[in-house]
């Protein structure tokens, strides 16, 4: 054990003592672990350090009542020693299990039904739960774990954590012959029993939410308009909300498998979300087509939207495009003149006649925040006559401006013929 460069004998009554003198230590063995290791470091016998605590931590390790499944193991974030699985299947025949006495404070989770536990409420709203904790023993299996990662202590508090759901799954909304994709992803929901999903993506004009019940015969699917898209996505969206409208159907599918199939209630139906849907898709089809022939780039959010502009979209998409706004009337007073524009042989205007014609120039069109400009603005009636002949005659006399004139069909016609069309639009940037 040592190794010593002189000894004397003490004397016959020395029971064989030894005396080292002018030596060198080379092994030490003392009781305590800190000491031992302390005494080498005090003679640099970093090796033999290293060789003892190996030694050591191997029994440790081994000492595991588990073992070889399971073996003890210092964690340095912890400070201490703790159970580590020591094969692929160790929680498998071990599972770890948690035994003790926990108060939940129900106040805190309203929404927490006393039919699930915990770890299904915290999965469900994905929210952490907190416990006040009375007794906390870990186990592995059937063996209370002698190395525990938590130890009771006097007023703990366990913190039940959750697992996320699983990623976003590439899908498809469909009606008729309308698809848009979307990221759809499980929800936290804060209703017991309900399965929660709901759409991860954005810029596709919409958020969608579908809920069910767990035996999935009850399911309701919400639908919420959203502004974060450009004009194009907001298309997509009015028309698959006017497919759904046309065909009372809607299809969730992910990877070709259908999700769900609902028919949609007439009830349903009347909303003005499905109601406005193909005025919507026209007026948005307009202003991209003005866009594409003005070089004007309007405002995404579509926001309200008056009978006005969706008229002026009309007629100005249409005579871009070099055609006609044709619609049929009873009625009509959108025209006004001053006097000077208003021929001398207006009087004639009140006989039959088939086709009278009012062209003017057009100083400001408004339309979705912006401005244009038309040099002429041609409206064409057939088969009309004017209602109001006596006060256009008696405005013209007096000189006035801006005069109206009030149209109506011919004599035995029901509706008469109105055409529009407006030459030379040029957009008007804002300063």
């Amino acid at each position: 054990m040592f190794s010593f460069k002189s000894k004397s004998a003490i004397g016959k009554n020395s029971n064989n003592n030894i005396v080292i003198q002018n030596s060198t230590v080379t092994n030490f063995v003392t009781n305590a672990p800190a000491e031992t290791v302390g005494l080498m470091a005090k003679y640099e016998a970093y090796e033999d350090i290293q060789q003892y605590v190996q030694s050591v931590m191997t029994t440790v390790r081994n000492t595991h009542p588990l073992f070889p499944t399971f073996s003890a193991t210092y964690s340095a974030e912890l400070e201490k020693l703790i159970s580590t699985p020591e094969t692929a299947d160790a929680f498998e025949k071990h599972p770890k299990k948690i035994k003790g006495t926990f108060q939940i404070d129900y106040k805190k989770y309203p929404h927490m039904d006393k039919a699930e536990t915990p770890w299904e409420y915290a999965y469900r709203t994905q929210t952490n739960v907190e416990l006040a904790t009375k007794s906390y023993t870990e186990y592995l299996g059937e063996t209370k774990d002698p190395f525990p990662v938590v130890e009771y202590t006097e007023g703990m508090v366990t913190v039940i954590g959750f697992n996320e759901f699983p990623p976003a799954v590439n899908a498809v909304v469909e009606s008729g012959d309308i698809s848009i994709p979307i990221l759809l992803r499980r929800k936290p929901s804060f209703n017991f029993g309900e399965l929660l999903l709901g759409n991860e993506s954005t810029g596709h004009g919409f958020n969608i939410s579908i809920s069910t019940d767990e035996s999935q015969k009850n399911t309701t699917i919400n639908f919420l308009k959203v502004e974060d898209c450009d004009l194009n996505a907001h298309l997509a969206c009015e028309e698959l909300l006017d497919a759904i409208y046309t065909t009372k159907k809607i299809v969730i599918k992910v990877k070709d498998v259908e999700l769900m199939s609902a028919t949609i209630n007439e009830s349903e139906l009347t909303s003005n979300i499905f109601q406005n849907a193909k005025v919507l898709k026209t007026y948005i089809k307009n202003l991209l087509t003005i866009e594409q022939y003005t070089g004007c780039k309007f405002n995404p959010n579509i926001g309200k939207v008056s009978f006005d502009d969706i008229e002026t979209s009309i007629i100005m998409a249409a005579s871009l495009e070099g055609k006609w706004r044709l619609r049929k009337l009873s009625f009509d007073d959108a025209v006004r003149c001053d006097y000077d524009q208003i021929p001398d042989d207006i009087a004639d205007y009140d006989e039959v006649d088939s086709e009278s014609v009012a062209e003017m120039k057009v100083l400001s069109i408004d339309l979705h925040g912006e401005s244009f400009t038309a040099e002429k603005f041609i409206i064409v009636y057939r088969d009309a006559k004017i209602n109001n002949i006596a006060s256009v005659l008696k405005n013209v006399k007096k000189k006035k401006k801006n005069i109206l004139l009030t149209m109506k069909p011919m004599d035995g016609k029901d509706v008469f013929c109105k055409y529009q069309l407006m030459d030379g639009i040029t957009y008007i940037p804002k300063e």
